[in-house]
C-alpha cells in the first residue's frame, strides 16, 4: 500500500534503505518480537554506523510496534530518530500537534483510535511518543478519512 510512497523517499536520500520489521500480526496486538527487533536494529546499527539516522513507519498493527519501541528506546536510540509516521494508529490521541488528516493537513478532530478508546475505558496505559517528539516536527500521525 505506501510502496510507491517509501521507495520515492528513500530515492530521495543519500545511502537510504528499507528495513521491514517481522512480527506475528494478529488481532491481540502483540507486537513484542517486533518491539525488540526495531530496539536492537537501532540500537546495533549504530554501534556500527553512529552517524545513522533512522525513519520509522508503521501502518495499523505496526503503528503500535513504532509506538512502544519509542517508549523504550534509550537517549541515543532515540535521538537517531530522524522522523515517524503512523498511518491508523491504533493509539492515537486527539490534540497532538503530529495529528495530520490523509492529506497531510494538521488535523484537529477528535478521533481516538480504538484500542485507546478501549485501554482509557479500562483505565489502562496508552502508548504514546513523548510531548517532546510531538512538538519536534518529526511525527506524522494520519488518520485515515475512514477512521474513527
Amino acid at each position: 500500500m505506501f510502496q510507491t510512497s517509501i521507495a520515492r523517499a528513500l530515492s530521495n536520500t543519500t545511502n537510504a534503505v528499507s528495513q521491514s520489521v517481522l512480527y506475528p500480526a494478529g488481532p491481540d496486538q502483540n507486537v513484542t518480537s517486533g518491539v525488540q527487533y526495531t530496539l536492537d536494529l537501532i540500537k546495533y546499527g549504530l554501534q556500527d554506523c553512529p552517524q545513522q539516522k533512522y525513519f520509522l513507519f508503521g501502518y495499523s498493527q505496526g503503528a503500535t510496534v513504532v509506538l512502544e519501541a519509542l517508549g523504550k528506546m534509550d537517549t541515543a536510540s532515540a535521538g537517531a530518530v530522524a522522523s515517524v509516521v503512523l498511518v491508523g494508529n491504533p493509539y492515537r490521541l486527539p490534540g497532538r500537534r503530529s495529528n495530520v488528516d490523509y492529506e497531510g493537513r494538521q488535523d484537529n478532530r477528535t478521533a481516538v483510535g480504538m484500542f485507546a478508546t478501549q485501554a482509557l475505558g479500562e483505565n489502562g496505559t496508552v502508548p504514546r511518543y513523548g510531548d517532546d517528539l510531538d512538538r519536534s516536527g518529526k511525527v506524522k500521525d494520519i488518520c485515515l478519512q475512514v477512521s474513527r
